[in-house]
């Protein structure tokens, strides 16, 4: 690009544009890991409705479509975990969407100690974001490819293009290496650990309140011992 005579404007603070570009890098890494997210449910909704119209073999557990020349593939175990795979990370990663965008509402009209603390958050939470959900789109979309067989490595399906489009947000606005550099190096370190334990204190709170609450006690379980006056 040539800019020769052109006039420039300054648009931010003098000698503050590295700071001002990562407010815009901040938003967009956003917006990436919101394409990993929506990978993640085409390649979900796709392979979904396939593997309920192809037909292959017959169940292990016994005939299920006695109707038909063979069962869908639906049945067979290894295409369910697939399929349950891309549905879990596609509803995950929206939970985390939303939350993210819980706080990002509550910067942009939120005040004082509220504000203050959703600011915190957002920044913590951005690089894992990005991270995770660019990976986990990743990979369900690799998931579609592989339950179409070989259809899904034709450009008729779009779940090909899904994956060579998905491969890049992996890359871009910061690598998945370069959001865990920024995570523990300037968010957690960075901040002597506050920023963590704010995000602790939030797990903490929902695992009292609902210690009781049957649905939640076997994943509770789970969670890490460390978890200072936890309620584990």
């Amino acid at each position: 690009m040539n800019f020769d005579g052109a006039t420039g404007y300054l648009i931010g603070p003098e000698n503050r544009g590295l700071q001002c570009m990562f407010t815009f890098m901040n938003v967009a890494r956003i917006g990436t890991a919101v394409q990993g997210l929506t990978a993640a449910e085409y390649a979900f909704q796709g392979s979904l409705t396939y593997a309920k119209d192809r037909l292959a073999m017959r169940s292990l557990s016994g005939v299920k479509a006695p109707e038909k020349v063979a069962d869908p593939i639906i049945v067979h175990p290894a295409v369910r975990n697939m399929l349950l795979t891309e549905k879990a990370f596609a509803e995950g990663g929206r939970a985390l969407v939303y939350y993210l965008s819980h706080f990002a509402d509550t910067v942009a009209k939120g005040e004082g100690d509220a504000l203050k603390f959703a600011d915190q958050m957002l920044s913590l939470l951005t690089p894992i974001a990005k991270a995770f959900l660019t990976e986990t789109g990743l990979e369900a979309a690799n998931h579609g490819v592989q339950v179409y067989g070989g259809h899904g490595f034709i450009s008729e399906w779009g779940m090909e293009q899904n994956v060579r489009d998905t491969r890049i947000a992996c890359l871009y606005e910061g690598t998945t290496e370069i959001q865990a550099l920024d995570l523990l190096g300037r968010k957690v370190l960075g901040s002597q650990g506050k920023l963590l334990a704010n995000f602790v204190k939030i797990i903490q709170t929902f695992c009292e309140e609902n210690k009781k609450t049957m649905r939640w006690v076997s994943l509770f379980a789970h969670l890490p011992n460390t978890l200072k006056n936890g309620v584990i």
